[in-house]
């Protein structure tokens, strides 16, 4: 099966609803819905939001922190602090979280 094949793929720039704002989707970025949770097994009412499937990017998943909390409804303080990472040569924390 190809997912991936079967996704539309939008030249213009569309948007999104999450939370309440409206979020641009740029021309030919592949969008994904995922979910956020503490535990390792997700929360079935936990909030579903868009993220960019950029196979480029060097970790595993980035969310801003406004995003976090608006989005999957997450404070920073509530999530375990694995180190930092280099995201755009600037050290952000790693999170523990899952995806």
């Amino acid at each position: 099966m190809y997912i991936l094949r079967q996704l539309p793929f939008l030249d213009p720039v569309s948007f999104v609803e999450v939370s309440g704002e409206s979020v641009a989707i740029r021309g030919y970025q592949v969008i994904v819905w995922v979910s956020l949770s503490i535990s390792e097994v997700l929360d079935g009412d936990a909030s579903r939001f868009p993220a960019v499937l950029d196979t480029g990017h060097n970790h595993n998943f980035s969310i801003r922190e406004r995003q976090l909390v608006r989005w999957a409804g997450l404070g920073v303080d509530r999530l375990p602090r694995l180190g930092e990472v280099l995201v755009n040569q600037q050290e952000v924390p790693l999170l523990a979280v899952s995806l």
